[in-house]
């Protein structure tokens, strides 16, 4: 009896020094056992004085950073998570949303689908004004614009929603509004939200996973080569031969925004993926002219660029123009340029269109400030 209790007392004192153990380790090496996602800042130790020690600012500081630093923080903190979520459906997650058998969502693509953040009539012709007057700037240097709007998953997938969402849906949202103020206005408008919906059903499940944000990589392989073909209207460069397959299908996430959502959930282990495959999508590239167009644009692009889509049916010249603030090649090279007023010429020098493409979620900021930024540097023009 007193071997077993020794043994206990034993594994007891090993199991409180657990978190001991793996701060030691952490705080030199950084080292953490199953590390959260997300981002935060870690404060750092203060330097200690007589004056923070005595009014305790110190202590309180130090201790932030040790209980941030734990080695088994990452862990202790996702086996709540788990717990809570496998026993009462809760989460930890501030914009995630829990739908219908299973579905998430964040609550900003709800807010969208539902109408409840809807701008109102007169700010979005005071937008669609700034765009058509950018328009007519850009078509002076022989620039095409093109505005492509994308629907969030809420659009997509309104049916899984939680009821309140079904009960405070609005007649008009930002999504309807924008697009019959930019046909109003003769902007040349591609709707992806028409476009998704008339994929075929058989695909249904590769438009939106079921625990990412994004749509899929497939879809935006799909959404590029539609692009391709507005972009072609307009300019007259049109390549052939483009072509978007799914060789085959898997039941594990592919790319990193797949499961975004789930991610941020930060539980032990996965949600069951038997209703959502991700494809392997092989792009074709296309044939004679291509385009040499600026996309300016949101996270939405970066399927295009995982895919391979837009450096197979625009020209490699092109660039992904992140929310107006820096640009990316399209081409696989690597660079990055900060963008402002003094290299917009000059960076859309020889260019034949620009995208501006909005993701449903960001038509409080739709245009990125680069309409304004055209229309501020007009009399900058080479």
């Amino acid at each position: 009896m007193e071997n077993f209790n020794r043994k206990c007392l034993v594994f007891f004192l090993a199991l409180v020094s657990l978190p001991l153990v793996f701060t030691l380790v952490a705080l030199p090496t950084g080292l953490e056992v199953w590390p959260l996602s997300g981002s935060w800042e870690t404060p750092s130790v203060p330097k200690p004085t007589v004056a923070n020690i005595l009014n305790g600012s110190f202590q309180k500081k130090a201790e932030d950073v040790l209980r941030l630093k734990s080695g088994l923080k990452g862990f202790l903190i996702r086996f709540r998570n788990q717990a809570h979520y496998s026993l009462w459906g809760k989460i930890h997650s501030q914009k995630t949303i829990i739908g219908q058998k299973g579905y998430l969502y964040e609550y900003d693509h709800a807010d969208a689908w539902a109408g409840t953040d809807f701008l109102g009539e007169k700010k979005i012709e005071e937008i669609v004004h700034h765009i058509t007057k950018a328009k007519k700037i850009l078509e002076a240097k022989k620039i095409r614009l093109l505005v492509a709007l994308a629907p969030g998953k809420a659009s997509y997938y309104p049916q899984f929603l939680p009821e309140r969402y079904k009960k405070t849906k609005r007649p008009t949202n930002n999504y309807s509004a924008f697009l019959t103020a930019l046909k109003k206005a003769q902007v040349p408008t591609l709707d992806l939200l028409d476009f998704t919906v008339k994929l075929p059903t058989k695909n249904a499940h590769l438009v939106y996973p079921k625990y990412g944000t994004h749509w899929s990589v497939f879809a935006a392989a799909r959404a590029a080569l539609e692009l391709q073909e507005s972009v072609a209207n307009l300019t007259g460069k049109r390549a052939e031969g483009g072509r978007v397959a799914i060789e085959h299908e898997t039941h594990l996430p592919k790319f990193p925004y797949d499961s975004d959502i789930f991610n941020a959930l930060n539980l032990l282990w996965s949600l069951p993926w038997s209703e959502y495959a991700t494809p392997n999508v092989v792009v074709e590239k296309t044939k004679l002219e291509k385009a040499n167009v600026v996309f300016v644009a949101d996270s939405f692009l970066y399927g295009m660029v995982y895919s391979e889509a837009l450096r197979n049916f625009f020209d490699p010249r092109s660039e992904f123009w992140y929310y107006d603030k820096v640009a990316f090649p399209v081409s696989g090279t690597s660079y990055e340029t900060k963008l402002d007023d003094k290299n917009l010429w000059p960076l859309l020098e020889g260019r034949d269109a620009v995208v501006l493409l909005v993701s449903e979620t960001n038509f409080k900021y739709f245009g990125y400030g680069f309409p304004e930024r055209v229309m501020r540097s007009k009399n900058n023009t080479p």
